[in-house]
């Protein structure tokens, strides 16, 4: 028995929390939306035990992270030969000029999307 708001006792605010947690636990997410993370402490590991993991990851995650992985060394060695040759003065004023163009492609593709929307790549623009 769970006491109400105004003192009395009732039992269909208890069941009312248990169905909760049960839609929270059964969505997949380790935490309720509907709780107020009083259950954060009890779905813990304790020190000294073992979990089991959910391995949950497919090959297109696996994918995207070695992808992730090649651009981000790639970026990172070719920042340091922008460095190198240009300064970091240089190298600023470079990637802000290259930003500056990647954006302004960006917002002719969006334009043309809104004016002209056909499904494809945005190859399918240029065969028009």
């Amino acid at each position: 028995m769970v006491a109400g708001m105004d003192g009395t006792s009732s039992s269909k605010t208890k069941t009312a929390d248990i169905e909760l947690k049960a839609i929270g636990e059964d969505s997949g997410y380790p935490y309720s939306p509907h709780g107020d993370g009083d259950d954060d402490a009890e779905k813990q590991p304790q020190i000294g035990t073992t979990v089991q993991l959910k391995r949950r990851l497919q090959s297109r995650h696996l994918q995207m992270i070695a992808i992730g992985g090649t651009i981000g060394t790639g970026l990172f060695i070719g920042s340091g030969g922008a460095l190198a040759n240009a300064g970091p003065a240089g190298a600023l004023i470079a990637y802000a000029f290259v930003g500056t163009l990647v954006y302004s492609v960006m917002v002719a593709l969006g334009e043309m999307a809104t004016y002209i929307p056909i499904s494809g790549a945005f190859t399918a623009y240029a065969s028009r």
